[in-house]
């Protein structure tokens, strides 16, 4: 039985939406300022919190937003549905993968371990789903939200890291036990456990700290339910803040795909660990694109998502062994003395030139496109679905196609 997180008796607040009109006149979704209502008193996030962007200027509005479900913690799904309108879609998939992180994170039967992981991944998914539809929301609305969510995630970034370090050295371990005296990494494994456990102790275990990582994301959770499908705050008749057509998120893939095919070309232009970390940063985001659409065609999607995924673990697998031996390299107390750590170096850095040589030929598979073939095949895809009886989209964009003879 997984151990319950500590303290795990944080109340769901209602949240208010508190609209005001003393703003400057600039007009975004994202600079809604919110108040938490525990009990009865209404408080005002602190200025600061919201530095990033200029407010907007709103006539006066009070609105009342929903409370997470209460429910059996369960996964989210990834996809949008067939006759889901792509507003409402994105919406739905934001506030289920921000539920799923505030239930692992307020208590449940998981892990620290797992509590963390899998809140941050669902914190990534969200922030996948902004990229999507980016030139929807404007630069500021997704800025503001990239950044809030990039931050909160970075409050538990070192708990997962320090819980990789310690998969790592077991996968380590494991690929050379025929050569190795047994246990011969258990001091190093020793070590790396007690510092993960520290780190997640500071993280998630004590109570205002991951107050505050809730709390952040329960705000953003008010923020996308309140988020003003048929019309934008204070100006009802506008158009919706995310059209249901495919020119909503042709530009976001465009611009995932091809930041994926020049951070490629930089890791080997000029190889280092940061250089491929960014490359698997793009892949990572891409693949979270794809899974949106996979309903678009399961059948040909699915194959493109997994061959995105082969060539995330792949980059994944050769930065977790070049993290680990920076860490054994910059602390010394980690190991018993410089003929363990030598050792062990030498066996995280043996197969990374091989893990980098599978990822050119995987990545030269994933990016054999060019930006603007991908983007309209997908294009193709998508008019395809929405022509399908009973999900009312457009006909198929003339000249896209050739028509009947």
């Amino acid at each position: 039985m997984a151990t319950a997180l500590p303290g795990s008796t944080l109340p769901p607040p209602e949240v208010v939406v508190d609209v005001r009109d003393d703003r400057p006149p600039e007009i975004t979704l994202a600079a809604i300022q919110f108040a938490i209502r525990s009990d009865g008193i209404q408080q005002r996030v602190p200025p600061q919190e919201l530095r990033q962007i200029p407010l907007p200027r709103y006539e006066q509005e009070i609105r009342t937003v929903p409370r997470p479900p209460t429910r059996k913690l369960e996964k989210p799904s990834i996809r949008l549905r067939r006759r889901e309108p792509l507003p409402a879609g994105i919406q739905r998939l934001s506030l289920e993968h921000l539920d799923y992180a505030i239930g692992v994170l307020v208590g449940g039967d998981v892990s620290p371990d797992k509590a963390v992981h899998e809140a941050r991944k669902a914190m990534r998914r969200v922030r996948g789903l902004l990229r999507l539809v980016r030139d929807e929301l404007g630069p500021k609305v997704y800025r503001f939200e990239n950044i809030r969510l990039r931050d909160t995630g970075r409050l538990i970034s070192e708990a997962r890291n320090a819980a990789v370090a310690l998969d790592t050295l077991a996968t380590v371990e494991s690929r050379y036990a025929e050569l190795l005296v047994t246990d011969v990494f258990a001091g190093v494994r020793g070590a790396l456990e007690a510092r993960r456990s520290g780190i997640v102790e500071h993280a998630i275990g004590v109570p205002e700290q991951r107050r505050q990582i809730v709390d952040a994301l329960r705000s953003a959770r008010a923020r996308y339910a309140a988020l003003p499908l048929e019309g934008t705050l204070g100006k009802p008749n506008t158009k919706p803040s995310i059209r249901n057509s495919y020119g909503a998120i042709a530009p976001g893939l465009a611009r995932t795909y091809n930041r994926g095919r020049l951070r490629m070309a930089d890791a080997y232009r000029s190889p280092s660990i940061e250089r491929f970390h960014e490359w698997r940063k793009r892949v990572r985001y891409l693949r979270f694109e794809l899974e949106t659409l996979t309903e678009l065609w399961p059948e040909a999607i699915k194959g493109i998502v997994s061959a995105v995924n082969d060539l995330g673990d792949t980059l994944g697998a050769d930065h977790d062994l070049a993290e680990l031996r920076n860490l054994v390299h910059d602390d010394h107390s980690l190991t018993s003395g410089k003929r363990e750590r030598d050792l062990l170096t030498a066996l995280l850095e043996q197969p990374r030139p091989d893990l980098q040589w599978q990822a050119w030929t995987k990545g030269l598979r994933v990016y054999a496109e060019p930006t603007d073939r991908f983007v309209e095949r997908f294009g193709v895809y998508w008019e395809a679905w929405r022509d399908q009886p009973g999900v009312g989209g457009p006909l198929m964009v003339a000249g896209r196609l050739p028509g009947p003879a």
